[in-house]
């Protein structure tokens, strides 16, 4: 037994060590943003994308998880730290939006990559008196 008192403490580290890799993994959060305009008929309708939309993720009980911006694509992308799965509200924010923003709800797990494509409806204000 001389010379194994060793092998307690180094299982006990090499355990710690394990349970505690799984606290705090991260997700890649994945959002698009489209704009429904539709011609004054209704005939026709576009998917519009928008630059610069302001893009929050939120737990139920309102911890924020991330924010991001569109681009030029409608797309932002944020890493969000979960300790489980969990469903996310991901809220898109512009004036360019009918009501001022957009909510969503996706379950994110927590690694990986969630993608998201949120639809909202351009403003009136944008869309002018035409509908």
């Amino acid at each position: 037994m001389v010379g194994r008192g060793w092998i307690v403490p180094a299982v006990a580290a090499a355990l710690l060590v394990a349970g505690c890799s799984g606290t705090d993994e991260t997700t890649t959060l994945e959002v698009e943003l489209r704009l429904s305009a539709c011609t004054a008929a209704g005939a026709e309708c576009f998917a519009l994308t928008s630059e610069g939309v302001r893009v929050t993720a939120t737990t139920f009980d309102g911890r924020p998880l991330g924010t991001g911006t569109t681009d030029q694509r409608g797309v932002t992308t944020m890493t969000v730290s979960l300790t489980a799965p969990e469903r996310v509200r991901v809220t898109a924010s512009s004036p360019l939006i009918e009501g001022g923003s957009e909510v969503a709800e996706v379950d994110v797990p927590p690694r990986g990559l969630t993608s998201l494509t949120l639809s909202a409806n351009l403003s009136r204000d944008v869309r002018g008196h035409a509908g």
